[in-house]
């Protein structure tokens, strides 16, 4: 039914009322907490009531132009029966129709309404104050700790903020941003209030701590981002030693403020978690450096984590944070002996932190990085990273390390689906959009790829990866200048790569600047540190494909990455027939 600008389209059935215009669900009168694609998927059910919706037509209306596994459907379908039943199990709204797809069952009405239910104005023509019960996104902010040094106030502050977004990530129908996300933010609340006005974050949780002796005061309050109102605020007042208690206390306190309800299948206190306050505080520091990234902060992490582990030896979670410190300092060694012994201890860590607690993500992930890369063992690879999946579907680790295997593994197609989820799940993450193009990039659809690789950077300005694969993109689209100044910024970005120069020289031989392409490959194929399938992409676009051939056979250390290129990157498309049967 057509609407105009005075109506809104309602469809109606049960207790429910459907407002199509804007988006919202009320139960009676008061707005029911339902994600987008939850509303998509009741809209697509509720428009074709008393009728079969076939599978494959719900997934093509709900993922348009992307690929997502069944389970998708299926869990969108799950959460909407657990929302509209609410306690009364015996109503069924949505039939399942074996091997076809679903059916409303419910009696609709559709009408139209007026434009009383949609969102009020206030005097000076911005918007309101949401109410608690409306907000279906949030930030957490690092908590400010009163009274501290500067690093003690940045790890106790960003660890309240964790083990918080942790906590409502159970919260169903609620999107919260990751913790890695949050991490640049510490002590900028600024900069935040900007980050969440410009990716449509609604609420902004923020608080401060401050200790007095034994006892441990938090004062927590939620703000609306758009107006800067707060909608909800709390204060606490706790032992130190009860720390765990305080987190879980305003978990619930805020999941009540949002009318949500905590998954009770999920413990407050997972079997990975300490209840030592000091090997806590260990673990935190050492989640703090190792997301860092750099050696330096992964050897400080190194030793925080054994910390965390010498106080608690049962402590799951550090021995999964060890192993992928270790993961990290092996990936970004160039020596052999180094690289080897590094995957080793990951290993032993990941599999210390299975046997504490076998539903750990992180540990079943890293243990299938070290299957794939140190131990070349695909089929135990792959049954470690879907175990990471089954016990943690929202484990964006876990997603991204499997997709870089699937391309690997010549599974391109089922890379673009894993890759594809993880984004939706995490739309907010530099590494998830960046693992999306780079699969798009494989798959030579440049433009799609060129808008995740731009998102990338808008949301981590210094991810130097994102900005070579940009390059590359710009290159293949013949956008010579645009990809010669994405090298140039990569190059900036980290001065320790070779890898910008490595692209740029590429870059030359394919414009034509033949003699200093000559000069720079002279150069960088000298080095230690040059990357094989690069120095290989520079000979062949130079016409010399023996050379090139040479290169791909020497030893590559990242073995996955080997692969992925000589399958699909377009540079090497004149070497492919004869390297695939080499």
């Amino acid at each position: 039914m057509a609407t105009n600008g005075n109506t809104h389209r309602i469809l109606k059935f049960g207790p429910f009322q459907m407002d199509v215009t804007d988006g919202v669900l009320l139960r009676g009168q008061k707005p029911v907490p339902i994600a987008p694609k939850l509303f998509e998927t009741l809209l697509a059910l509720v428009e074709n009531a008393g009728h079969v919706v076939d599978k494959d037509e719900l997934m093509s209306r709900l993922w348009k132009d992307t690929y997502v596994e069944e389970s998708s459907l299926s869990q969108n379908i799950f959460q909407l029966r657990k929302l509209l039943t609410n306690g009364g199990p015996d109503v069924v709204y949505i039939e399942t129709i074996p091997k076809r797809g679903y059916r409303f069952a419910m009696d609709v009405a559709d009408s139209d309404a007026s434009s009383s239910t949609s969102v009020q104005l206030n005097e000076n023509g911005g918007r309101k104050p949401a109410s608690a019960a409306s907000i279906r996104s949030i930030a957490v902010a690092p908590f400010s700790v009163l009274g501290e040094s500067q690093l003690d106030n940045e790890c106790l502050g960003f660890g309240m903020a964790d083990a918080i977004i942790v906590r409502l990530g159970r919260l169903s129908g609620l999107t919260v941003m990751p913790t890695r996300t949050m991490l640049k933010y510490v002590g900028r609340p600024d900069e935040l209030r900007t980050f969440s006005l410009e990716h449509n974050v609604q609420a902004l949780l923020d608080g401060t701590v401050q200790r007095n002796g034994e006892r441990i005061r938090l004062t927590v309050q939620l703000v609306d981002v758009a107006t800067g109102t707060c909608v909800w605020s709390g204060k606490f007042d706790q032992n130190c030693g009860e720390i765990f208690a305080v987190q879980d206390l305003i978990s619930q306190e805020v999941a009540d403020a949002l009318a949500l309800e905590l998954r009770r299948d999920l413990r407050a206190t997972k079997p990975r978690d300490t209840h030592d306050l000091a090997a806590y505080q260990a673990y935190l520091m050492g989640f703090f450096f190792s997301n860092k990234r750099t050696r330096d902060g992964l050897s400080t992490a190194i030793n925080y984590f054994r910390e965390a582990i010498d106080i608690d030896p049962t402590y799951a979670r550090a021995h999964a944070g060890l192993a992928d410190a270790y993961f990290w300092l092996a990936y970004g060694e160039f020596s052999s002996d180094l690289r080897i012994k590094n995957f080793e201890l990951s290993r032993a860590c990941a599999q210390a932190a299975i046997e504490l607690d076998p539903m750990s993500a992180e540990a079943h992930a890293a243990l299938a990085t070290v299957q794939v890369k140190h131990d070349h063992d695909t089929a135990r690879a792959e049954q470690s990273f879907r175990r990471a999946i089954e016990v943690d579907p929202a484990c964006g680790m876990a997603r991204s390390r499997f997709t870089y295997f699937l391309a690997a593994a010549g599974r391109l197609d089922e890379a673009l689906r894993m890759s594809s989820l993880a984004q939706e799940l995490d739309p907010l993450s530099p590494d998830a959009n960046a693992n999306l193009a780079m699969v798009l990039y494989f798959l030579r659809r440049y433009v799609d790829a060129i808008r995740y690789c731009r998102t990338a950077l808008a949301l981590e300005p210094g991810f130097s990866e994102a900005a070579l694969l940009l390059g590359r993109c710009f290159e293949q689209k013949g956008m010579f200048d645009e990809a010669e100044m994405q090298y140039a910024a990569a190059s900036v970005m980290e001065p320790q790569s070779h890898e910008g120069d490595e692209l740029q020289a590429h870059l030359h031989a394919v414009t034509g600047r033949t003699t200093l392409a000559k000069r720079e490959l002279s150069q960088l194929s000298a080095s230690d540190h040059a990357k094989p399938y690069n120095i290989a992409a520079i000979y062949s676009a130079l016409g010399d494909k023996e050379r090139a051939l040479e290169w791909l056979d020497r030893p590559f250390a990242n073995w996955t990455e080997r692969l992925r290129m000589i399958r699909y990157d377009p540079r090497l498309d004149s070497c492919r027939p004869v390297v695939e049967f080499r």
